[in-house]
């Protein structure tokens, strides 16, 4: 199961950068302790004490994730075919609000699966 965002324009990625960033930085203070837990909920951990780590490198992340245009996603879908992999689990939920989500999901149903057949 993959993180995944597709949106129109390459310029169209820090919300969901954001949100992806947002809710492992949450996932993470599970582990390391640096923001309160309340009633069983991880509370927002402040980015600040995170900027600078390799694991949430904006550039990277965009790199590595399967996040793009749909031209841009197509083609790191066809990376992971060329090696044999041939089921992908599409998660948005990250802490992406639900329009974007649908969004996302929209496009990649009308212009990245198709050329999976």
């Amino acid at each position: 199961m993959r993180q995944t965002a597709v949106y129109e324009k390459a310029s169209d990625v820090d919300p969901y950068l954001d949100a992806f960033i947002s809710k492992t930085a949450r996932f993470e203070n599970l582990f390391k302790n640096i923001a309160d837990v309340k009633e069983g909920f991880p509370e927002q951990v402040d980015l600040s004490t995170i900027v600078g780590e390799d694991r949430f490198n904006r550039e990277a992340l965009q790199k590595n994730l399967m996040f793009g245009t749909p031209d841009e996603v197509l083609a790191k879908l066809e990376q992971y075919q060329a090696i044999g992999v041939d089921d992908f689990i599409y998660n948005a939920s990250y802490g992406l609000d639900r329009e974007r989500q649908k969004s996302s999901l929209k496009l990649f149903c009308r212009e990245v699966a198709p050329a999976f057949g």
